[in-house]
Formats: C-alpha cells, structure tokens, sequence
C-alpha cells in the first residue's frame, strides 16, 4: 500500500477500558499534532474495545495488519515490554511479533516511554536476550519510562542510546495549578485491585487464544489466567477500610474509583460502604473531567500509577499504595515513578499499609504540607521533560 501523506500509527494498549492507557493514547495525539500539523493518527491494539477496535497483529513472516500504509510506528508509552518470556501471546506485537529481524515494514519504529515493568526472567535464556536485542535494533528512537527499565535493556545486550523520560501523563494538564480554598479538607481514595476480576482475565485469554498461532510458542510461558478465583473484595475492602478510617477524623473521604478494567470498581464500592463515604466512577468521563476531579480535592491516595500521574498533572499532592512491587527486582513502576519526583517518602507498598507497618495519615497530612507550589514544581519539571521527548519523536517522523 502506498504512503501518500504523513499518517502515523500509535500502537499501544487503549482498547481496553483503561483511564491510563486512554490519556496516553490521546496525550499522544494532541503532542504530536501541535508538531506535526496535517498528520493522521490511528491506533492499533492486540486488545480491541470500544476506544480502539483496530486490531494489532503481526504474522511470523513480518507483516502485520497495517503494512506499508504509514509514515511511522509509534509504540507506547506503559508496560508494554512484558516478555520474554511472555504469559500472553499478543505481547510479542509491541516487541514487532515474533521474528523482529523478520518484520516487513520500512518505516520508523518509534518508543513513546515503554517500560518492563517487573520483568527479569529474560536475562536467565540467551534465546530471550537474543530476541530483546533482534527487537530493539529495529527501533529507531529508543524512550523508555524508567530508569529500571533502561538497565533491564542494557542487561540483556541492547546497545545504543536509551533515553530515559516520565510517563507522557505529566503533561496531561496544561492549566495552571488551582488553588483549594475549602475549610475542611477533601482526600480522594483511588483505591485498586490487585487482583485481576475474572471478567477480564476471560477476555485477555479468549483474544491469546485467538493470537497463539502467529506467535513462537518457546518465547511463551502460558499460565492459568484463574488464579485470583479466592480473592474477596468484601475481605479487602475491610482490610482498607480499617488502614483509612483514621482519615475522617479531619477529612471528607471519597472513594474514586478509577477504572473497572481491572475491578476497581468492585473493590471501591465495598471500600466506600465501609468509610461510609460516596464513591465517584472517574472512567465515566473524557481525561479533563478525571484532571477537574483531581483538581477539586486536597490529596490523592492512590494505588494506580495514572491515577498519581493524573493527580500530580491537576496539581494535586498525592501518596502512592503500592500493588505491583516486585521482591525480584526490588522496585515497581510506582516506586520508579516516586523516585522520578522526588516523593519516596510519600510511597508505600500495599503490603504494609494492610499489615499496619505505613503511617498513612502522617503521610497524607505531610502531603498537604508540602502545598500545590511545590507539586506544581515537579510537574513543571516533568512536563518539559516529556515535551523535550516530544519534540525529538517528532523530527524523527519523515
């Protein structure tokens, strides 16, 4: 197919109902837009939904479903770089399928802040080095989000420049900073699951099984996709409820639930009947209404990554609850995220706070304290960070 104007393809994971990988999708478009003027966008997606229905595939001789018909590839940001080995198939898309020497199309691959997340185990097989080094030399700007993931690549023998930038969701906002004039303070609970609901699990497996024969089944390790059946959101919600109750005393809470793709909203309704508190669903609206949420309240508990990035772009402090941190590596993409903004002391694994090792109420008080002056200094310097990954994705679109 030929190329007759500069149309851009933005790879990445908003097919599903994720607030996080919906911004970045749309944050994408807006950056690059405001660069490129007359550019065309579409996205593409192993996990087609209501944002995205195109679906992303990429067949073992190289070709995948949009060949030829675009300028460049814009892959990420977020935990796409989940393998090898990978638990699902549709995985090996985002590292170019799964022969990378193999794939067809002549334009730019670009990374957008892509990070691994907790994975490691691709240093243990010199098959899984082999393929992390095949897809990475075909990629033409390498961003990665941390800095963990940086060494990951190193670590597996990936030469040549990898920038390291903060997740694109900083500079979601591009008011100024509000200034709260409330007398009695509001802290939003963006309380997560941290197990997946079974609804989705029995999505991603059904579209793995329609995946499975375009991948290389020895860069897969399948898992069962049930193991989260015991899980008890009544029990969990409890066990929150108990670590946050002391918030009320010189709060109003409100329970913020920020997506259901992950069954946040299964746990904050139960959370938010247990702090008898109101629970507002942020997915129902566009990213500004999520930015103008988060805008309106004094802190943002949170334990999603976006639902901090989102915060700390409105301008609000927030405290990091920490679901994802991995004993193997040591770190997480919120603890890497902490580190980026300086806020370590405002970051908690969820394991201590629900076995009462995390001064959570110190935490938000002194979260208050430090004021919007200072949040909106972090996100200033975020923000021209990303916008200098900006402008160098866009002079790498011919």
């Amino acid at each position: 197919m030929k190329k007759t104007r500069r149309r851009v393809a933005l790879w990445n994971g908003s097919g599903m109902d994720n607030i996080g990988d919906q911004a970045i999708d749309r944050i994408t478009r807006r950056e690059l837009a405001r660069r490129l003027p007359g550019a065309e966008f579409e996205t593409f997606t192993p996990w087609p939904g209501r944002y995205c229905q195109n679906r992303l595939r990429i067949d073992q001789a190289g070709v995948w479903s949009g060949q030829g018909a675009f300028s460049a590839i814009v892959v990420g940001g977020g935990a796409l770089l989940v393998g090898p080995p990978f638990r699902d198939p549709s995985s090996q898309f985002f590292l170019l399928g799964p022969a990378p020497a193999l794939f067809k199309d002549d334009c730019p691959v670009l990374w957008n802040g892509v990070c691994s997340d907790s994975q490691h185990r691709a240093l243990s097989s010199p098959r899984w080095r082999e393929f992390m080094v095949e897809a990475c030399m075909r990629v033409s700007y390498r961003a990665v989000r941390n800095e963990r993931t940086r060494r990951f690549l190193k670590d597996c023998g990936v030469g040549g420049t990898i920038a390291v930038i903060p997740d694109i969701c900083a500079a979601a906002s591009r008011k100024g900073v509000a200034r709260r004039q409330a007398r009695r303070p509001t802290i939003a609970i963006a309380a997560g699951r941290p197990v997946f609901p079974q609804r989705f699990v029995s999505g991603i497996a059904g579209m793995a099984a329609e995946n499975m024969g375009l991948c290389d089944t020895s860069l897969l390790d399948i898992r069962r996709y049930d193991e989260g059946r015991a899980f008890s959101d009544q029990r969990y919600a409890a066990q929150l409820g108990r670590s946050f109750a002391g918030l009320a005393a010189g709060a109003d809470l409100v329970v913020a639930a920020f997506g259901e793709m992950y069954g946040d909203d299964l746990a904050c309704d139960r959370l938010a009947h247990e702090l008898r508190a109101p629970c507002r669903r942020l997915w129902d609206g566009e990213m500004d209404d999520v930015l103008d949420f988060f805008a309106g309240v004094d802190v943002v508990l949170g334990s999603r990554l976006h639902a901090c990035i989102l915060a700390l772009s409105a301008g609000t402090p927030f405290v990091m609850v920490d679901p994802y941190y991995c004993p193997e590596t040591r770190t997480s993409k919120m603890k890497e995220f902490a580190v980026q903004c300086g806020f370590e002391r405002f970051y908690f694994t969820l394991t201590d706070v629900l076995e009462g090792h995390a001064d959570i109420q110190r935490a938000v008080e002194d979260a208050r304290a430090l004021g919007r002056q200072q949040i909106g200094a972090v996100r200033e310097r975020l923000t021209a960070e990303v916008d200098e990954h900006f402008d160098r994705l866009a002079r790498m679109v011919p």
